[in-house]
């Protein structure tokens, strides 16, 4: 419903009009659009079963400062819950400091063991694109690099 629809929508036309590969289409959203968020107050509802109404499971990669006052840290938790359940416990946690700012990346298995979401919890970051350029609007250059890191997932998904 609403704007996910028109998304998906396009999508599909895109599929068609250029001979897309169903596998070779990504969707990345920035802010509260990255999961159509609560922001401020954190997560009252997000759609269902985003990620396991599928036939081949959608992969995530989910990014947040722990500091953000503008999308609310617990949006994170809640699109994790809707993904892979409430009680998923996560199947391997990496802790790391990238140029002196910690983070963790905690990994989710789908029911065929492999990697269905990534959730980077990146701490004392506050609402800016990780890793971006020190030029940029809203971008945090200290990093860990989001882009890498969805350029990893995604690449890796699709093969």
């Amino acid at each position: 419903m609403g704007e996910p629809a028109i998304l998906a929508a396009l999508m599909r036309k895109l599929i068609r009009e250029f001979g897309l590969a169903r596998n070779a289409v990504f969707v990345a959203g920035l802010s509260s659009g990255g999961a159509m968020a609560a922001m401020h107050s954190g997560a009252s509802e997000i759609p269902g079963s985003v990620g396991r109404t599928h036939k081949r499971p959608v992969c995530w990669i989910i990014f947040q400062g722990t500091d953000d006052s503008t999308v609310h840290p617990s949006n994170a938790a809640a699109l994790l819950a809707t993904v892979v359940g409430d009680d998923a416990t996560s199947t391997r946690c990496t802790k790391r400091s990238v140029k002196g700012r910690d983070c963790a990346r905690n990994e989710y298995a789908g029911s065929d063991g492999a990697t269905l979401v990534e959730n980077w919890m990146i701490v004392k970051s506050s609402h800016a694109w990780s890793g971006g350029r020190a030029g940029g609007s809203s971008t945090d250059p200290k990093g860990p690099d989001a882009s890498a890191q969805m350029i990893r997932v995604l690449l890796t998904k699709s093969a």
